[in-house]
């Protein structure tokens, strides 16, 4: 971990995360990796299936098992913190504006 996120302005930004997560009652261990993939998400999203299906296929092996976890089970992890912001976006992409353009057809998670 970067030493920017590691610690900024004396706070040890990983530990802090560790601690919320514990406090609302997530099993973290002292890496910080939540029990299994789904304890990372902040709500069940209607489309996890799809979006899993695209980390699978990704080139960064995001839901791979190494050592027993995956790297989406960090509660430092990047790929679940995307998930987590674009999720609904990726749902409703039709029916999305961005800087008036609309109309999206397309919305994957690590296209490779």
């Amino acid at each position: 971990m970067g030493k920017i996120i590691k610690n900024f302005n004396g706070l040890d930004i990983k530990k802090r995360i560790i601690e919320h997560h514990k406090n609302i009652g997530y099993q973290v261990d002292e890496k910080g990796y939540v029990s299994k993939i789904e304890d990372n998400l902040l709500t069940a999203y209607p489309n996890w299936n799809e979006i899993r299906q695209e980390l699978e296929k990704g080139d960064g092996s995001e839901l791979s098992l190494k050592n027993g976890r995956a790297k989406f089970q960090a509660v430092h992890s990047s790929s679940a913190l995307c998930v987590n912001t674009f999720s609904m976006v990726k749902l409703h992409k039709k029916e999305m504006s961005l800087f008036k353009t609309d109309g999206f057809k397309n919305a994957e998670f690590e296209k490779n």
